[in-house]
């Protein structure tokens, strides 16, 4: 794996062509590039009857609490179908939890120690018949002095209903780094900039997260139509909702990805690297999370089910 300070130069010269590599309006046919933007988002769903399969390394804050929490390593393997999608994954972190007195009143027992939830495996799968996750995590308690009073192993599945992504989130959030599904947020492309000779620049209608707006789109025409920029801005709003940015290919027959992205949202920022691509073994990734997630659940395990809707419906594990 590439370092993050690679990362980040490669996003700073991926910015630079954002600024510079276009310079003037020509004509180009929006509803023709659109309409090559939603082939491109079928495809990658569709065109390997095996289905596909990647590993990659997705780094994100280890905590909403802030970042003095750290950071969070996870590294995934998942898989999909034209209909169907697995991802397994571990995580590690550069340090534990730390003391902070302003987390909010639902986040210390009544001794004054500080609950952190981290998460430790991942487990999910949706598929025509079932959506479910299985989130093996540790609740740490940190006491104002700094140190570490108890660590408790936990387990929670999570039932979703047919379709739903919620469950495998982490597909969309890589599939949004590296360069696809912008398609289903575009409701319309207003402006096409195709002046230069592979870097199209693109104004768009569209959606993100339940906000309308506008998709601020940088696509490389010479990488398979892939989105390398991107930036939703809430519509009346003075910046960036969202800022999304890529770099390199991984490819094999029938599908090409960005290697590096990156997603800032806030203060927040999530790096995915694409470590392996393989248009094979997804069936044996199914299997194995499939073989998991049927394992009985320990005692005190939780059973969270989103199928009626919020709030869950939760049952405890005796």
């Amino acid at each position: 794996m590439k370092d993050l300070r690679t990362l980040r130069q490669i996003t700073l010269a991926v910015g630079l062509l954002w600024l510079n590599g276009v310079t003037s309006w020509a004509e180009a046919d929006p509803q023709d590039l659109l309409s090559t933007l939603q082939q491109k988002d079928r495809e990658q769903l569709s065109l390997s009857p095996a289905g596909f399969t990647v590993s990659f390394v997705m780094e994100t804050e280890a905590s909403l609490l802030g970042p003095d929490q750290g950071r969070m390593v996870h590294d995934c393997t998942a898989a999909w179908t034209a209909d169907s999608r697995a991802l397994k994954g571990r995580c590690h972190y550069d340090h534990p939890p730390r003391y902070r007195e302003d987390a909010g009143s639902v986040d210390y027992d009544p001794e004054g120690n500080l609950i952190l939830w981290r998460t430790v495996e991942v487990y999910a799968i949706s598929t025509p018949q079932r959506n479910e996750a299985l989130h093996l995590s540790e609740m740490w308690l940190v006491g104002p002095d700094g140190e570490i009073r108890e660590t408790v192993n936990h387990s929670t599945l999570y039932h979703y209903s047919i379709g739903s992504s919620e469950g495998t989130y982490q597909l969309d959030q890589l599939r949004s780094a590296t360069g696809r599904g912008f398609a289903s947020r575009i409701e319309s492309i207003t402006e096409v900039d195709s002046s230069s000779s592979n870097l199209l620049k693109v104004l768009a209608n569209g959606s993100h997260g339940g906000f309308e707006g506008q998709w601020d789109l940088l696509i490389d025409s010479d990488a398979d139509y892939l989105v390398r920029q991107a930036r939703f801005t809430i519509k009346g709003g003075a910046r960036p909702l969202v800022e999304i940015s890529n770099s390199g290919t991984v490819e094999v027959p029938d599908l090409k990805i960005a290697e590096y992205g990156v997603i800032r949202g806030g203060i927040y920022e999530t790096t995915f690297t694409v470590t392996a691509l393989s248009s094979t073994g997804a069936s044996d990734v199914f299997n194995e999370i499939i073989a998991r997630l049927e394992k009985p659940l320990p005692s005190g395990a939780v059973i969270s089910d989103y199928r009626g809707g919020l709030p869950p419906v939760q049952t405890d594990v005796e």
